[in-house]
């Protein structure tokens, strides 16, 4: 029995004992404690932070760092970053310490960057929006927050993080500062009065093809953006795409489908009008989307009102034979266009065909 109660006593001794050594750090004088202005530390090597301790009515403070070779603390204070990794400093007021953990690294320099917009050319219509890419070199560099401005914010608006939103035509500067590196690109806005895109701009240059939603004739109205022979919508679904994109002005028009997949219930004589910006001069190969039963179908391309491409539906090869079977006929004209504005017509001389879309391609000066 004496065995027992001791070998219970020394076990209860023996937690005791750990309870007092489970952190020397804690506070040991009932009712008192300190703080420190950071409660942890995250410094480049070389870098000085100064720290402070309060409050000083229970006597002076002892700083002290776990291992210098990472931070070095003073008398009064002041950490300085040594060398990479991770230590504490401990601050002690008599009996009561707490520790500042840090974590120190070798700073990597900036030495460039660079911004581009994610589309371009860098051409916009009212109410687009883009983003400016910002790259670092390298790009692990330690750099401070990127600082953008805008030139003309009623032009272009950009805000902390790149993006941009137009909203009048102009030019404006999108300038990124990151540190004391700063670099500038100019972006357009082509203005709605003079381009009346509907979910536009229709851009073409050599970046790449252009393809434009045959659904996505200009603004402007019956006489002026297309021609239409019946006042009334005939795929009877109340021209709920061009609405939703904020053309009311189009009763006549036959789009099929919400998301504007085609224009059908074509007829002789009907026609749309197509603005484009040219940003690089050349010849460009136009594919027309269509959807034709019967090759009996043609129509014209007019450019500017002037030059007349003929494109008879007998050289396409082969039909689609269903109203809602759709494919690309390639290389059915060549535009020359030279740099600028420019308006396309689609002119049905026989009809026989839904048409999808117009796909340019630049394919040479």
């Amino acid at each position: 029995m004496k065995n027992n109660v001791l070998v219970i006593s020394l076990g209860f001794l023996l937690l005791l004992g750990g309870m007092a050594g489970c952190d020397e750090y804690e506070n040991k004088e009932a009712g008192r404690n300190i703080s420190v202005n950071q409660p942890s530390l995250n410094m480049f090597v070389g870098d000085t932070v100064q720290l402070v301790a309060s409050p000083s009515s229970g006597g002076a403070f002892t700083w002290q760092s776990e291992d210098g070779e990472v931070a070095t603390v003073s008398g009064d204070g002041t950490v300085i970053a040594k060398g990479a990794g991770a230590t504490d400093i401990v601050v002690a007021q008599g009996e009561v310490r707490i520790k500042v953990p840090v974590s120190a690294k070798v700073k990597v320099p900036l030495n460039d960057i660079t911004i581009a917009c994610d589309v371009y050319p860098a051409i916009f219509a009212p109410g687009n929006t883009s983003l400016v890419v910002l790259t670092l070199d390298p790009p692990d560099a330690d750099a401070p927050v990127p600082v953008w401005t805008s030139t003309d914010p009623q032009v272009a608006l950009v805000n902390a993080t790149g993006e941009l939103t137009f909203f009048a035509g102009g030019t404006s500067d999108i300038t990124c500062r990151v540190g004391s590196v700063e670099k500038t690109i100019q972006v357009t806005v082509l203005d709605s009065q003079d381009y009346p895109w509907f979910n536009g701009p229709h851009i073409l240059s050599k970046a790449g093809t252009c393809t434009v939603k045959a659904a996505d004739f200009d603004l402007g109205g019956e006489g002026v953006a297309y021609h239409d022979s019946d006042a009334d919508d005939s795929s009877g679904q109340d021209r709920c795409y061009r609405k939703a994109g904020g053309d009311s002005n189009s009763p006549g028009m036959d789009v099929e489908g919400c998301a504007g997949r085609n224009i059908g219930w074509t007829g002789a004589g009907e026609w749309m009008r197509y603005t484009v910006y040219v940003y690089h001069a050349g010849q460009y190969q136009v594919d027309i989307e269509a959807a034709t039963p019967t090759l009996n179908g043609n129509v014209d391309l007019i450019v500017d009102n002037s030059a007349t491409h003929h494109v008879p539906f007998s050289g396409f090869g082969s039909q689609t034979n269903e109203w809602g079977v759709f494919a690309w006929y390639n290389n059915v004209a060549t535009l020359t266009l030279t740099e600028g504005k420019h308006e396309i017509i689609y002119y049905i001389h026989a009809a026989d065909h839904n048409v999808g879309g117009l796909r340019f391609t630049w394919t040479g000066e």
